[in-house]
């Protein structure tokens, strides 16, 4: 059954068409006190399109992003017994999020060079 007035937190890439980047049909995105000051500000009003969330989301200090659930997602894999499927994934992710994971609805991540870099020299090792 369906609850047209139901609220929920979903993934940008359910809620925005990925093709014209524009919320899906039957589902209007609720502005959100972004800056916790009780109150929706004009300036909060920014869920248009998928490209004005992120630029938004992306430009704001995380510590001055107040009621949405946004945080660091953290992915590894078991250094002795590495799943080859994960590592080339973990691999893909890292070679490729700047490039494609915005027209997934992604942030673009915390990079850690360094970090990066040791996952690339530790994924080369199971390169098929």
């Amino acid at each position: 059954m369906r609850d047209s007035s139901a609220v929920s937190f979903l993934p940008l890439s359910l809620i925005y068409n990925l093709a014209d980047k524009t919320p899906v049909a039957g589902i209007t995105v609720l502005p959100v006190d972004l800056n916790g000051n009780g109150r929706v500000g004009d300036d909060e009003k920014f869920y248009g399109s998928l490209e004005n969330v992120i630029k938004r989301l992306e430009e704001t200090a995380s510590k001055d992003i107040n009621n949405l659930p946004i945080e660091y997602l953290n992915l590894s894999v078991d250094k002795n017994s590495p799943n080859p499927l994960a590592v080339e994934f973990l691999t893909w992710v890292l070679q490729n999020e700047e490039s494609s994971l915005h027209k997934f609805g992604y942030l673009s991540p915390a990079i850690d060079k360094s970090r990066n870099e040791s996952f690339l020299t530790f994924a080369s090792k199971f390169k098929k």
